[in-house]
């Protein structure tokens, strides 16, 4: 097999594996913050739906998820991303560490685990219900929505530069090799590059380090350790791809709440089993960030058209399922894994905050922070309200 198909494998394997991971934190991330009734099953009762008046419909359902996510994500983060002198591509871990050279790995746990952990879609489906008044049929919440959209967009880009801050505490007083004073002086020089390079149209180091394709590092590169950790990897993904396809055929306890009914907890394990899919599609599109003629070359498009693309699946399954009314049982384990595992994973939160905090660098000079940030909620909101609110509108 040729080495591209070969690393092209590597790298599925490793974003099944996370993007797997990663909708199942999110699954019982969401039924521990969002469980209110009685029961064995514990719950805190801090976020809702959005679907009734007076549910705490601002704090969608989802706002752990992409807390956590995001924070991780920026723990995880590059060298270049935190304006370090070093070439680490994980700055937390040391530069000798075998684990620096093995981008496979890296892309498994920034775009396939935080990626699939936060959901943009289901934040602005949980926003979308909240101002059309959940079934359509119950008035508007627009402050609900409005205040949805500022805590959502605040606690993940609070919790990512959280994580950033981490990461560089760990890489200066606890990752062997902290270099302060080289540090100081690149990170004094690092707005001033990226003005300048967005003056001349091109990317700054921030952008080109959240691509991941083109890099260096100053890790070792062995390839028995990483051939070691590509034979785990399958061999991982394929035990937990076979138990959750077990899970899916024999669990049938019906504990699982969704976002409108009662599922079975086959819907949660079919989640899981979508996931990869979503998340397959989020890795292919972002090929296409900064590719974009002229002036909007600062956009990363591929990222955009994922979230876009997953809030319109959550509309027309939404939209299709209050239109009908009650669904089956085999309908509502579908729709509902098809809402949680594939469009989770395909739609972003933890990917969409790096992008923006690389972009709000280059303030005052330019904006592309807050159109990016405003011009994704709107559009992904405006397409809720054609799409959605048409389809409840005329149930």
């Amino acid at each position: 097999m040729p080495q591209r198909w070969r690393d092209l494998v590597v790298t599925l394997v490793h974003l099944a594996l996370f993007a797997q991971l990663g909708v199942l934190t999110r699954i019982y991330l969401d039924k521990l913050f969002a469980t209110c009734k009685p029961g064995p099953d514990f719950g805190t009762c801090l976020t809702s739906e959005g679907l009734k008046h007076n549910t705490l419909g601002a704090y969608f359902t989802d706002i752990a998820s992409n807390m956590l996510g995001s924070f991780i994500m920026g723990l995880l983060a590059a060298g270049a991303t935190l304006g370090l002198s070093s070439k680490k591509e994980i700055a937390i871990l040391p530069a000798k560490s075998s684990w620096q050279s093995a981008p496979e790995l890296h892309i498994g746990l920034r775009t396939g685990y935080c990626g699939s952990l936060t959901t943009f879609a289901s934040w602005e489906y949980s926003l979308v219900t909240s101002l059309l008044g959940g079934l359509g049929k119950e008035g508007g919440q627009w402050t609900e929505f409005l205040w949805g959209m500022v805590i959502g967009l605040q606690t993940a880009l609070s919790s990512y530069v959280f994580g950033q801050y981490c990461a560089m505490l760990i890489d200066r007083y606890i990752t062997p090799g902290g270099r302060a004073e080289a540090d100081l002086e690149k990170m004094a020089a690092m707005q001033t590059a990226d003005i300048q390079a967005s003056r001349a149209g091109e990317l700054t180091d921030a952008e080109k380090a959240l691509q991941m394709d083109e890099y260096e590092t100053e890790g070792p590169s062995e390839p028995g350790f990483h051939y070691k950790t590509h034979i785990g990897a399958g061999i991982l993904l394929a035990l937990s791809t076979a138990l959750f396809l077990a899970l899916f055929v024999l669990d049938n306890s019906p504990k699982h709440i969704s976002r409108q009914a009662p599922v079975s907890a086959r819907g949660r394990w079919l989640a899981v089993l979508f996931g990869p899919i979503g998340c397959t599609l989020r890795w292919t599109l972002s090929k296409t960030n900064y590719t974009l003629p002229g002036e909007w070359k600062w956009l990363p498009i591929g990222t955009f058209a994922a979230n876009m693309l997953a809030c319109t699946v959550n509309y027309f399954i939404g939209g299709t399922s209050s239109h009908l009314g009650k669904l089956s049982m085999w309908s509502t384990i579908v729709t509902y894994a098809i809402r949680t595992g594939f469009s989770g994973a395909l739609s972003t939160v933890s990917t969409f905050v790096a992008e923006i905090t690389a972009q709000f660098r280059v303030l005052p000079e330019k904006l592309h922070g807050f159109i990016y940030a405003v011009g994704s909620l709107f559009t992904g909101a405006l397409l809720g309200v054609i799409i959605y609110g048409s389809m409840v509108w005329t149930a």
